[in-house]
């Protein structure tokens, strides 16, 4: 199958990441949420920044645009544009990049050099587990089957255990792809070719296997959601945006990150000594990563390498080291590394589980313009996805969940638009699930605890406030703590942090 979407891919235009990745169709962008208001997160670049923003939580006063910053490198003011939020005057850990590292490979007129074009590629068909003795995915639980293929595994098996037993249950039948097959089979309605081993997920949140046969009529089987880590405009060339038959319904916030194994000395990349790394490889000579058997990549559908590309300048079919296959392939090749000094890998920031913290090391992250390198938290250890929900660790985006849609903007198939309504945040998920909790406990971040928006890949950020924002309960589930007065109303609120909002004082 994925050879056959390769090719239409390419007849497509699948481009990998570049820098100038069209706007997404507004459809998809204003998906109300009644539950988490995200329809009102959004903020175009056309309308203007939203109050609120990055920093401390503690700057004063809107920074001017061609504003300087203080004598330490950082803007004291509140931060408005994409310069001013990267470089934001903060109390996260800022990490030291050695740029002297880089002296010998940047010429003196200060422009990379352009890296060696890779050729064509081709991971050939994608290879399912023997289904053995497992039933067919359409006649599961004598409910509604709605078809899911993408990523977001994790994220997506938790609101399947709960519609597997909810009053009115739905069975949500998951195909583990790349972030780019997703998009793809709502884009180019790719059907599932019978024989696929699926999973489904019980009420004891139990990952169960099927078979995908044909559907009821004995047809073909199609995806009613396509999931993935990127727009879908940096997987095909959409010049004009996705088609009026679809729609982008933005989820849960999720950074990637460039890994090393724990015994590794390395702390912190730059987006330039990245560029290096994944862009001529071991022969840049950039110590200490010299080595193509010891720098590993994801395949040019992966959503972790289309998010991370365009923050590096190297196009995603050009990456250079060893193709890891899957996330769960470059974990075991971090972790068991017999060269951990030499040894890179990209991951996200979900696949890091507790346990793999005391194997797995998070490089902070200097992106271009910025002072400091940062981790996705304010420290290396922290889980408060501060620097990502503030704009300074710049390597995120959020889940996108795609189906198809009439030509009133409703989605076509009913229970799709239930699930996609509970990913989002839109209606309240069954069995009492608590999204918010789902998503701390995931690395996730809701869309309603961010501070900075973007409306394309990498593109740049803007400030932003959520009605409805959910900072506070956030914090305390990722932390255990948070400095926010708890609440009933609003009446019980400073005049600083006047509004209740799911059980603590936020800002607005």
């Amino acid at each position: 199958m994925l050879g056959d979407v390769r090719s239409r891919a390419s007849r497509r235009g699948l481009r990998g990441a570049t820098f100038a990745a069209a706007a997404i169709a507004a459809a998809g962008l204003v998906a109300c949420n009644a539950l988490l208001d995200l329809g009102a997160y959004h903020v175009d670049e056309a309308d203007g920044a939203a109050p609120g923003g990055g920093g401390d939580g503690g700057l004063a006063g809107p920074c001017a645009p061609d504003a300087a910053p203080n004598d330490a490198g950082c803007y004291e003011c509140a931060p408005q544009n994409d310069k001013q939020l990267l470089n934001a005057c903060t109390k996260a850990q800022c990490v030291t990049f050695d740029d002297a590292r880089l002296a010998k490979l940047i010429p003196a007129d200060g422009k990379l050099p352009a890296y060696p074009a890779n050729g064509p590629f081709d991971a050939g068909p994608i290879l399912n587990p023997d289904a053995g003795a497992v039933p067919n995915c359409a006649a599961i639980n004598s409910s509604p089957v709605v078809y899911v293929t993408g990523t977001a595994k994790p994220f997506v098996s938790s609101l399947a255990s709960a519609l597997f037993a909810a009053p009115d249950p739905i069975t949500i039948v998951y195909v583990g792809r790349t972030s780019c097959v997703g998009v793809d089979a709502i884009l180019n309605s790719t059907a599932t070719p019978p024989g696929t081993v699926a999973s489904y997920f019980d009420s004891g949140g139990n990952e169960q296997k099927c078979v995908i046969g044909a559907d009821d009529a004995g047809g073909p089987t199609f995806t009613q959601i396509g999931v993935s880590d990127v727009f879908a405009t940096t997987c095909f060339q959409l010049p004009n945006g996705i088609p009026k038959d679809m729609s982008d319904f933005p989820g849960p916030v999720q950074s990637m990150t460039f890994a090393v194994p724990k015994a590794s000395t390395q702390t912190a990349i730059s987006a330039n000594a990245a560029y290096f790394v994944y862009g001529f490889g071991g022969a840049a000579g950039l110590a200490p990563w010299t080595d193509d058997a010891f720098i590993y990549k994801r395949n040019p559908t992966s959503g972790t390498s289309q998010l991370i590309a365009p923050g590096i300048g190297v196009r995603v079919e050009d990456w250079k080291g060893i193709d890891s296959i899957s996330s769960s392939t470059m974990i075991t090749k971090l972790t068991s590394s017999t060269a951990p000094e030499k040894t890179i890998g990209v991951v996200a920031d979900t696949d890091i589980t507790d346990t793999l913290t005391q194997k797995i090391g998070v490089l902070a992250f200097k992106y271009q313009g910025q002072s400091c390198a940062y981790y996705p938290d304010s420290t290396q250890t922290a889980k408060d996805k501060n620097n990502t929900r503030d704009g300074h660790y710049a390597l995120w985006g959020p889940f996108h969940f795609f189906a198809k849609i009439d030509t009133g903007g409703n989605i076509r198939d009913a229970a799709a638009s239930k699930v996609i309504n509970y990913l989002t945040g839109r209606t309240p998920p069954p069995n009492g699930l608590d999204l918010i909790q789902v998503e701390a406990t995931l690395n996730l971040v809701p869309l309603c605890a961010m501070h900075v928006t973007r409306s394309t890949e990498m593109g740049p950020l803007t400030p932003a406030a959520p009605p409805n924002a959910c900072g506070c309960k956030f914090e305390q589930i990722a932390t255990g703590h948070t400095d926010c007065k708890a609440c009933k109303v609003s009446g019980d609120c400073p005049s600083d942090k006047p509004t209740c909002s799911f059980g603590y004082c936020e800002p607005q």
